[in-house]
């Protein structure tokens, strides 16, 4: 459980932050609620459709029962792969937020901090979308998105602006959702 009730902003790599923290304590059995948020930390959570990543309850006791309860479900069955996305950018927080969102929307999210770990990955997997983040290493954008679609050309190539990790999370989601809208 993570008392978030004092905060009164938050940005895409703060969200994404908790995201990848819920993933890892759910891999080591845990997991993250977040007791009585305040209402625009909910609101976020609902157009992102991140709720169910993040699940938000009204007090600290409901994410205790909430958690035990559960511990008690059976594992899902994982859905039909959907289309694929290959991010690549140096913040692991960057992309624990990206990945949530868009696997949210039914993309398969795939992350490479370095240009030559997105290529080994390209050259393996088959990739419908390549996404360039505003730390993707010292290359502008345009020449990473160059190098790798010389090996995925039938990826669409996709470019996050510069400023996207300093956006609130509300702002981040409707964006990164429109950006792939465009080319779907």
């Amino acid at each position: 459980m993570l008392n978030v009730a004092a905060a009164n902003r938050l940005d895409s790599s703060g969200l994404g932050l908790l995201v990848r923290c819920s993933s890892d304590f759910r891999k080591r059995g845990g997991d993250v609620c977040l007791p009585a948020p305040p209402p625009f930390i909910h609101e976020v959570l609902e157009v992102s459709m991140l709720s169910a990543v993040l699940p938000a309850v009204a007090t600290e006791q409901e994410a205790v029962i909430a958690f035990l309860r559960d511990a008690m479900r059976e594992p899902a069955t994982p859905s039909r792969p959907g289309r694929r996305v290959l991010l690549v950018d140096r913040s692991r927080d960057l992309g624990a937020f990206v990945r949530a969102v868009l696997t949210q929307h039914g993309y398969d999210v795939y992350a490479a901090s370095l240009v030559g770990d997105a290529e080994n990955f390209l050259s393996v997997h088959p990739i419908d979308f390549i996404l360039a983040g505003p730390g993707a290493e010292e290359l502008p954008p345009e020449q990473v998105l160059g190098a790798l679609r010389e090996i995925a050309p039938q990826a669409a190539a996709l470019q996050l602006a510069p400023e996207f990790a300093s956006f609130d999370a509300h702002d981040a989601a409707t964006r990164l959702l429109e950006l792939f809208r465009k080319t779907s």
